[in-house]
């Protein structure tokens, strides 16, 4: 009953897929449907590349025992239903190159098996909820090309406080140096709102009180004038990216002095960069290739 409530939210289906979609058929047989052998359950949805459009279903969310959804490549439309937070057995929720749009819905973070997470190329708007910071199996989130806020300080939280660190985190320039307000971000890059307060000035720009939760992430001369600066915020998203890509905080201990994550990282340019890269990268850099192939 699930899959035909899915299947009537469906509106365009120009390749005839959803067809085999009736009583004639035993459900395990439909196409873009598996199922496990032993209890003919539900074990995964996948329809990609197929062009169907329409709204995700609520029913969805009755296919209690689904491990992966891939809906990947369509013309999904609309939010992402709150119903889907009941998939406690999901894996794997794959909805890239969709007209999706809303918040991401913090429901995700009630599947607690969840390593993969694709809303890449949609229209999703707001926050990632930190209450995916339970996730504790989550290793790969893909959120680019959606017109997100606030994520500089979702990511710090998302790579630093869960038990299972973030192996791969898609995320565009163009989606981070904003705030909620749809303004730049200072030179910080946003990241200070998570240990200190923040005033709103003038011209939509904002300017941390100190630099105590800055350290690390501002470029050197906003400590100096105190001035935000285009230039400053690709200098404080480098040094976020250098985070990801060692596993070390800019405010780490061994960074005294003169001596920073940047110039850690271009000492070891370029004979010795591996020996700087976080090694967790490595074996998991040709997971997402398989998956979308």
């Amino acid at each position: 009953m699930a899959l035909l409530k899915f299947k009537e939210s469906i509106t365009k289906d120009p390749n005839g897929i959803l067809g085999s979609w009736n009583g004639s058929t035993h459900f395990c047989n439909w196409v873009g449907v598996r199922c496990d052998r032993k209890n003919q359950r539900v074990t995964a949805l996948e329809l990609n590349g197929y062009g169907l459009g329409g709204l995700l279903s609520p029913y969805t969310g009755n296919l209690s025992f689904v491990r992966s959804i891939m809906l990947c490549n369509n013309s999904f439309s609309g939010r992402i239903p709150l119903g889907v937070g009941r998939l406690f057995r999901l894996q794997q929720f794959l909805l890239w190159n969709n007209t999706l749009s809303g918040e991401v819905p913090i429901s995700l973070a009630n599947y607690s098996q969840l390593r993969i997470i694709d809303l890449s190329t949609n229209h999703l708007t707001g926050s990632i909820p930190m209450e995916f910071g339970s996730l504790m199996k989550l290793e790969e989130i893909y959120l680019g090309k959606n017109i997100l806020t606030d994520v500089a300080s979702a990511l710090q939280y998302l790579h630093h406080e869960c038990e299972q660190p973030i192996v791969y985190c898609d995320l565009k320039p163009s989606n981070i140096l904003l705030d909620s307000n749809l303004v730049a971000h200072v030179s910080d890059f946003g990241l200070a709102r998570l240990l200190s307060t923040s005033n709103q000035v003038s011209e939509g720009k904002s300017s941390t009180i100190g630099l105590k939760g800055s350290v690390g992430y501002a470029a050197p001369e906003y400590g100096i004038g105190g001035e935000a600066s285009k230039e400053g915020d690709v200098y404080s998203f480098g040094i976020l990216l250098l985070e990801m890509f060692t596993g070390k905080r800019p405010t780490e201990e061994m960074f005294v002095d003169e001596f920073n994550l940047h110039s850690y990282v271009k000492v070891a340019l370029a004979e010795k960069l591996l020996q700087v890269v976080d090694p967790i990268l490595g074996s998991r850099r040709n997971r997402r290739a398989k998956w979308r192939d």
